[in-house]
């Protein structure tokens, strides 16, 4: 969903990111309550206290006596500062800059990727930074040995989404925009280990290394993945009066593909499409799901989660949900009940997780404060909701703040469950938030729940990985008391969990 940085640059740009917010208010969700108390906030015998069960919720039991329970994650101190790493690509009060997506290369390097912005009214531009593995720029990449490059393939350029293709070069989505005409067009650019563009890709002779596509509809990229064919599978926010789900696919060379959709682009139903995953069934047939939202936005929005199935030719997958759709309410259906999918990812046995945030009470006295909680649920592969999972299929998680949203899910490969997001008690306000859980949708044995923060400034999630040893890596920006906007890049370590 919308974050900060990208709903500044939106605002400017007239073309970009929706308005996630839905209105204030308490989300009616303590039946989580009823997991076990944490028994470890008090000495030796002496067991916890039991959750408070919410409406329909059972309440907990007392958690078991003894030491205080560890923290499941943990920043990781051979990284940046104790942990966290920020950089920062312009110089200036006014300015801002931001992480939105993040890949990790075969020798740990971490690629990350996102959008400067001049000023309020300034041009933006996308950027990709490559860090060695403590955290530091890596020199031998981008201009001038900056560690970066800063693109403007037209006068606006923002850049979302991150992925390698098995070459390890790097492949990075968003979306450009000229003033005059005013057009926008969906943009895939490839860069080689140097941060150089590659002259063998794209379609556009003006630009080497880019792909860009503006017919039959612009497409705001939001997230990218890689087919076992080498083909690019991109989804995102199709820019009409009516947003529409949306997704392109490009071949390795980057031309658009004939074979998909209206020459490469498909466009489908009303709604907000965020993420992209691309499988093979057991006999070798590719299945691209996408997934997002679908309903009315705004402080009284009806959001729901969505997710559409699609066979190799950009066809509705009749196997999956309802004629290739699922949709799921997990409100009542009401004004400012909403819950919106920003992140999917597949197990090895095929079982779709998905999350993102959850209103359960509009607020019209306050509209301009958030009031969400962390949303995660769990689909079959045929796109039914897993029942094993949590309250009948989904979870819900209260950090105790007002607005809480997800950005990312992740599958361990001991089979628990990391969630990312952000957690901002004031519209200032925000830390990194992460929640651990098992398989089944509780929580982990310890301190399930994680905040992250920093003195004098705000930190804010945008993505996240696992790298080739497990860590997590976060990615987002940092907005500090007295102004400016930095990008920043947190690790953590797991306790053997």
């Amino acid at each position: 969903m919308a974050l900060f940085l990208a709903t500044m640059v939106a605002t400017a740009l007239g073309c970009g990111s929706r308005d996630s917010g839905t209105g204030d208010g308490a989300l009616g969700n303590s039946g989580t309550g009823g997991f076990a108390g944490a028994g470890g906030m008090v000495g030796p015998g002496t067991g916890g206290a039991g959750g408070v069960g919410g409406a329909g919720a059972t309440v907990g039991t007392g958690g078991a006596a003894g030491a205080p329970m560890l923290e499941v994650v943990e920043l990781d101190p051979t990284f940046g500062v104790d942990g966290i790493a920020t950089f920062s690509i312009l110089d200036g009060m006014w300015t801002s800059e931001g992480a939105r997506a993040v890949a990790v290369m075969p020798d740990d390097r971490i690629v990350v990727a996102g959008t400067t912005h001049d000023s309020t009214f300034g041009p933006n531009h996308g950027f990709a930074a490559l860090l060695d593995d403590d955290g530091a720029l890596d020199v031998s990449f981008g201009e001038d040995s900056t560690g970066f490059v800063r693109e403007s393939l037209d006068e606006n350029t923002e850049y979302s989404a991150v992925t390698l293709d098995g070459g390890g070069r790097i492949l990075i989505a968003g979306w450009t925009k000229s003033y005059s005409p005013s057009a926008c067009a969906f943009t895939l650019a490839r860069y080689l280990a140097d941060g150089s563009r590659d002259n063998a890709f794209g379609n556009d002779p003006a630009l080497a290394g880019v792909t860009r596509l503006s017919e039959p509809c612009f497409v705001e990229g939001t997230d990218i993945a890689v087919d076992s064919d080498g083909r690019i599978v991109a989804t995102g926010i199709a820019c009409e009066w009516t947003k529409r789900f949306s997704a392109v696919r490009v071949l390795s060379d980057g031309t658009p593909d004939a074979a998909f959709g209206d020459n490469g682009v498909l466009l489908m139903d009303p709604g907000y499409s965020e993420e992209v995953l691309v499988s093979s069934d057991a006999d070798g047939a590719t299945r691209i799901l996408v997934g997002g939202s679908v309903g009315e936005i705004g402080f009284n929005g009806t959001l729901d989660f969505t997710i559409a199935g699609l066979a190799d030719d950009g066809s509705f997958d009749a196997t999956f949900g309802d004629g290739g759709r699922v949709v799921t309410d997990f409100g009542d259906g009401s004004p400012g009940h909403s819950e919106s999918l920003n992140a999917m990812a597949l197990t090895p046995a095929g079982r779709i997780l998905t999350a993102g945030w959850a209103q359960l009470r509009s607020n019209f006295a306050e509209p301009w404060r958030y009031a969400y909680d962390f949303l995660v649920a769990a689909y079959d592969p045929a796109g039914a909701l897993d029942e094993a999972f949590g309250d009948g299929g989904s979870v819900l998680i209260d950090f105790g703040s007002d607005s809480e949203e997800a950005v990312e899910v992740l599958h361990r490969p001991n089979g628990n469950i990391v969630v990312v997001g952000a957690s901002r008690p004031s519209l200032w306000e925000r830390q990194i938030a992460i929640a651990h859980l098992s398989a089944d949708g509780s929580p982990v044995e310890g301190e399930h729940k994680t905040l992250t923060g920093l003195e004098g400034a705000g930190l804010n999630a945008a993505g996240a990985i696992l790298d080739n040893r497990g860590r997590l890596l976060v990615v987002g920006y940092v907005v500090y008391e007295g102004g400016g906007v930095d990008v920043v890049v947190a690790r953590y370590v797991f306790r053997g969990i």
